[in-house]
């Protein structure tokens, strides 16, 4: 399991294939986000916290709307293998960074699936 803390919030990935939206003081999540087709390793935030990147099993990443608790693109074909790991380097352009066990990193621009509103 992984987990992306922002504001009051904790977002947490599951082998469910899920992620889930979650707020300290309650027992049960706020949302459950589902998409993936294999389990989930990993998520993180851009820094606006209303834009959640996952990575999957399924050779993906998918960018998720925390709002909605809605997937609105899939980033297929970087990986070619499970995808481990994903982060937004603190640098502003707009690149998302993952790794996956086909021994690679990937660097993605993700400004094409993204309206500056979003952020």
């Amino acid at each position: 399991m992984s987990c992306d803390i922002t504001d009051s919030n904790i977002t947490t990935v599951s082998w469910d294939t899920t992620l889930a939206i979650w707020d300290p003081h309650r027992s049960s999540p706020l949302a459950t986000m589902a998409g993936h087709v294999a389990g989930v390793w990993d998520c993180a935030s851009f820094q606006s916290s209303q834009v959640i990147a996952s990575a999957s099993e399924d050779c993906t990443l998918r960018l998720w709307d925390r709002r909605t608790a809605t997937s609105f693109a899939t980033l297929a074909g970087g990986h070619e293998d499970s995808v481990l790991s994903v982060c937004w380097p603190a640098a502003p352009e707009f690149v998302l960074a993952s790794g996956s066990t086909d021994c690679t990193v990937s660097v993605s621009p993700f400004y094409s699936f993204l309206s500056l509103r979003n952020l």
